[in-house]
């Protein structure tokens, strides 16, 4: 792990965050610009460049669509969809890498990683799998981390038939469909672009009006082309809920995160190896959810069911030993609390991914399986570590200091136990892997062939103005206040002896 000391550490590097981080080296300050993707941030990689790429070679689709209106002839065209996607990420990647040319020429260090502000001058920077990797010292730190698609509840984003903007950039096929959520300035340029492309676009707005924060001339003038193009506008709607009409499962990973998993008779370690491989598993999935059980002497919820594949990977990198103080390995628990959190909408659909090194369970860990085969639970276990097994550091800094040593002085041997974790697996009707063994594609395999729950379907709720309602009582009150005469009000003067008010002199 490398230590770092600078003067200023900008966490980002979009626009702003370069930007920033080129500026302070100029001024003569040390800078370090930490990115956990490519330079450059969402606008230039996934954003406002490559959309803008994708526009212009819809502009020359709609022009070779209507050709003959200049005079051309084009027998018969023929596109190259992945070639057109293919040049916005070119292009794309051209202006990343000009970032990089720019803080070369200014003497700019790039760090890659997930940056954490530990205190008001320390950041820390740890890699996928959640291992801190470079320490950083600075006197100031900016952050300028941008932002990424909001997942909205109710919206069950399976990033392949339901996608955010991001997915919206990569797909090597235009599809015969598409909703779009929105007709701010993202919703309508992809609505141009997919509908260029011969894709029927559908779009759904909650405003009355699509992109509802530029000039009404502008929206009325872009509405009229689009419904010219044959794109379907739903303005003052809203989608109550999209799911995907693919089936998947419900897949619960219960991860063992006593010290134990510190051991390094696997590289880099037996939790670190564990995260590697979960994030490898997430990566795989596409219509399924996913639920993060973490367990050592107690068992917790870290992530409930979700499809939002990006939040499971983002809270598997924060996962360590440390989450939990009460030591131990409470199989049964963290099997008791994956009962409960599997939802009740299908009973054959639920697969929990147990991954431990099977030492000092505290519990009945067969009985807690057997209840779950009764919810038709189907329990893979993968047991992690050897069965020479290996020490359990104890980390001082981010460095090992010593080894965990029993009561009798002697250091720790902390080993597989492989039987727990069979029996295990064979009650719960799956199978048992070891570290050097497990085959995750095997298991993902068999979780596409079990019996799979609809997750639903697209609804639209229109909603109906009705502002001139309250505008038509204001207009009779005002009418009834000029048909008040002088006459009529004069009885009331004597409010004038208590409010004393300028009004009522004349009263």
């Amino acid at each position: 792990m490398a230590n770092h000391k600078c003067d200023v550490v900008v966490i980002g590097s979009g626009p702003g965050g370069y930007v920033a981080a080129i500026r302070a080296s100029q001024l003569g300050l040390k800078t370090i610009c930490v990115e956990k993707a490519d330079l450059g941030g969402v606008c230039l990689n996934i954003g406002c460049i490559p959309t803008k790429a994708l526009l212009k070679s819809a502009e020359y689709m709609h022009f070779l669509k209507h050709s003959s209106d200049f005079g051309f002839q084009i027998e018969k065209l023929n596109v190259d969809f992945p070639k057109v996607i293919e040049r916005s990420r070119k292009v794309a990647g051209q202006m990343s890498k000009g970032v990089s040319s720019l803080f070369k020429k200014y003497k700019v260090e790039a760090i890659f990683g997930t940056a954490s502000i530990i205190n008001k001058n320390k950041v820390n920077v740890s890699s996928e799998d959640g291992n801190i990797i470079e320490e950083i010292e600075a006197k100031n730190i900016i952050i300028a981390t941008g932002a990424r698609p909001k997942v909205i509840q109710g919206i069950d984003v399976d990033r392949k038939n339901i996608m955010t903007s991001t997915e919206a950039l990569f797909r090597q096929n235009p599809p015969k469909s598409m909703i779009i959520m929105g007709a701010g300035a993202i919703g309508v340029e992809f609505a141009y672009f997919y509908n260029a492309f011969g894709t029927e676009v559908t779009i759904v707005e909650y405003m009355p009006r699509i992109l509802p924060i530029e000039d009404a001339d502008i929206s009325k003038e872009l509405e009229r082309h689009f419904r010219k193009y044959g794109i379907n506008i739903k303005t003052n709607s809203k989608v109550i809920s999209a799911k995907s009409t693919k089936k998947g499962v419900e897949v619960i990973i219960a991860l063992d995160i006593s010290n134990s998993m510190l051991a390094e008779d696997i590289k880099p370690n037996r939790l670190a190896k564990a995260k590697q491989e979960i994030s490898k598993l997430i990566d795989n999935l596409s219509t399924d959810k996913i639920g993060i059980i973490i367990f050592a002497g107690k068992s917790f919820v870290q992530l409930p069911l979700t499809t939002d594949y990006s939040a499971a990977k983002l809270m598997l990198s924060t996962i360590s030993t440390d989450l939990i103080s009460t030591q131990g390995t409470a199989i049964g628990s963290a099997i008791e609390t994956a009962i409960k959190s599997f939802s009740t909408d299908n009973t054959r659909s639920k697969v929990l991914i147990l991954i431990s090194d099977g030492e000092n369970h505290e519990d009945d860990a067969l009985e807690a399986a057997r209840k779950a085969t009764e919810n038709n639970i189907v329990i893979y276990t993968i047991g992690m570590g050897t069965l020479e097994g290996a020490p359990i550091p104890i980390y001082q800094n981010g460095r090992i200091s010593s080894f965990l040593k029993g009561n009798d002085g002697q250091i720790v041997i902390t080993k597989l136990v492989p039987e727990v974790m069979q029996r295990i697996a064979a009650v719960g009707n799956g199978d048992f892997y070891t570290a050097q063994n497990m085959d995750l594609t095997a298991i993902i395999e068999k979780i596409s062939k079990m019996e799979q729950i609809e997750f639903g379907t697209k609804q639209f709720t229109n909603y109906e103005t009705r502002f001139q309602y309250f505008l038509a009582g204001t207009i009779l009150l005002l009418l009834l206040e000029l048909l008040i005469t002088e006459r009529k009000i004069k009885p009331f003067a004597f409010f004038s002896r208590f409010f004393g008010a300028e009004r009522w002199k004349k009263f």
